[in-house]
């Protein structure tokens, strides 16, 4: 495995990631039928050093050269991100069942987009993970890195409902080039209305105002349990969105307690400008 990453074409050559012997990793003494998921229930469970953790397959076999180049970027930004509660903490990598596999902490409770489908969340414990998913970006910003792909999706949540930003695969340093995601349809919804007019004759630089945007959305989200602009195809969203248009704020009906957290949502969705003193506007909102 290290002789894959070490031909692999990457302008950071000091890139050191841990590597796992795969007899480290144990499988849980009872098994559940959550302790596999994904896309072909393909990320596996297992257990290391006494934690629980999450094996995700990773193909280091391709030859590809700007695949390898986005592997090792992944990796080297994963490198950097450990001394944050709020981002997912990646141990290293390791082979399972003939699979090459990164390893990370495992979440309970699966991502937060699976979290509010499940389950109708409350109110302060919206408030409390949107506190720490602002640390979180924060704890990001600070290192130069942007996410790319904000959303409930990509926000794992382990016990004690603790949100954890994951899915590193599209970021980059903040003084990189803008990742290409032009086949990640998804993403429109949270995206922010510059990077909608981004084109092959007039390129647009992702930026911390575009994250910020899509937090925003990602915070809508939250809110009404719902993905933005769920049923909408791309050209509508677009039309919509560029013509200024956002995501409509109502609540329903609720006790003074409640209301008085819905009104700190609505204020914190309509705050003016995309700069870093926004997240500062939240933690004065809320606390």
């Amino acid at each position: 495995m290290k002789e894959k990453l070490d031909h692999s074409d990457s302008s950071d050559k000091n890139i050191k990631t841990n590597q796992i012997n795969s007899t480290d990793l144990d499988d849980p003494l009872t098994s559940k039928a959550t302790d596999c998921r994904g896309k072909n229930s393909r990320i596996i469970k297992k257990i290391y050093k006494n934690s629980e953790v999450a094996c995700k397959p990773i193909d280091l076999q391709n030859g590809d050269p700007k695949e390898a180049a986005k592997i090792q970027g992944q990796l080297a930004i994963l490198g950097k991100l450990r001394d944050s509660l709020n981002i997912i903490r990646f141990y290293g990598l390791s082979n399972t069942e003939n699979s090459d596999v990164m390893v990370f902490e495992w979440a309970e409770y699966g991502s937060l987009r699976e979290l509010y489908c499940k389950y109708d969340i409350a109110w302060h414990v919206k408030v409390q993970i949107t506190l720490e998913i602002c640390r979180g970006l924060t704890f990001l910003h600070s290192c130069d890195i942007l996410h790319h792909d904000i959303r409930c999706e990509h926000i794992m949540m382990t016990t004690g409902f603790i949100p954890k930003i994951a899915k590193f695969k599209y970021s980059r340093m903040a003084n990189g080039p803008t990742s290409d995601m032009k086949g990640v349809t998804d993403v429109i919804r949270w995206m922010a209305p510059e990077k909608l007019r981004d084109s092959i004759k007039h390129h647009v630089p992702y930026t911390f105002k575009c994250e910020i945007f899509s937090f925003g959305m990602l915070l809508w989200e939250l809110v009404f349990e719902k993905i933005p602009y769920e049923k909408w195809d791309i050209l509508k969203i677009k039309e919509h969105v560029l013509a200024g248009n956002r995501k409509k704020i109502t609540f329903g009906k609720a006790s003074p307690d409640v209301q008085k957290l819905q009104k700190g949502f609505a204020k914190s969705l309509c705050l003016p400008g995309r700069e870093i003193q926004q997240f500062e506007h939240l933690f004065r909102i809320f606390l």
